[in-house]
């Protein structure tokens, strides 16, 4: 791949500076914004790239406030998380919810990024590396290499300002390689910021980053983006 990626999940925010300030001030092509879904035909009227947050398992229906992955991409996204941990925990997105949407995405060609991660008491527990092997098996029998991205975002690191060490994620992520395959983009995401962004954006193993809180920031994220 050519510049390493930088995912903007805004969550449920918006920008400090509000959304059209912060896109215009925006200085870098590598760098997709994941929007609460109001914000998507705002965002394209700005030559920028956008992805949704969450899609449905669902093609259509009666399924008040989900979002499909056909209205998604009609309002121009081009990727979509798929089991970020705050779903798969307050939403209790099952495995077989998180293949339908998968497969919704890549009937409407959205990229999905593949959240993966353990928790503190997986961590603990040792069981880091099975957890993650787990995960990515509840995916294997669909996976198109041509079309996929993983993000590794330990629960126990996200919004806890303690990001995993360096050496910690490249073990993580040449196991991500290992078991799907070595040209699959895996990116980090989990208490990122200016602190620790250059460390992770050095290593041969992280392929870009996915960016909570931090993100709302414009300067930041123009920094980080910099050292891509």
């Amino acid at each position: 791949m050519g510049k390493k990626l930088i995912v903007c999940n805004w969550k449920m925010n918006k920008p400090t500076v509000g959304v059209d300030s912060y896109i215009s001030s925006l200085k870098h092509t590598n760098v997709i914004v994941l929007p609460p879904s109001p914000y998507f035909h705002q965002l394209n009227n700005y030559p920028i790239t956008i992805g949704a947050q969450c899609i449905s398992a669902h093609t259509s229906g009666s399924y008040t406030g989900e979002l499909s992955a056909d209205i998604a991409a009609s309002a121009g996204c081009q990727y979509t998380l798929i089991g970020h941990s705050e779903r798969r925990t307050h939403w209790h997105e099952s495995r077989h919810q998180l293949s339908e949407q998968y497969q919704r995405a890549l009937e409407h060609n959205i990229t999905p990024i593949i959240c993966l991660g353990e928790t503190e008491e997986q961590r603990r527990a040792g069981e880091s590396e099975t957890v993650i092997n787990e995960q990515i098996d509840s995916f294997r029998p669909l996976i198109n290499f041509d079309q996929l991205i993983f993000a590794y975002e330990p629960v126990w690191a996200i919004g806890s300002k303690q990001a995993a060490s360096t050496d910690a994620v490249e073990h993580i992520h040449s196991l991500i390689k290992s078991q799907t395959h070595s040209n699959t983009p895996v990116l980090y995401g989990g208490s990122v910021d200016l602190t620790n962004c250059t460390d992770f954006l050095n290593s041969q193993w992280v392929d870009g980053l996915l960016i909570g809180r931090a993100s709302l920031d414009i300067n930041i994220i123009n920094q980080i983006a910099s050292l891509c």
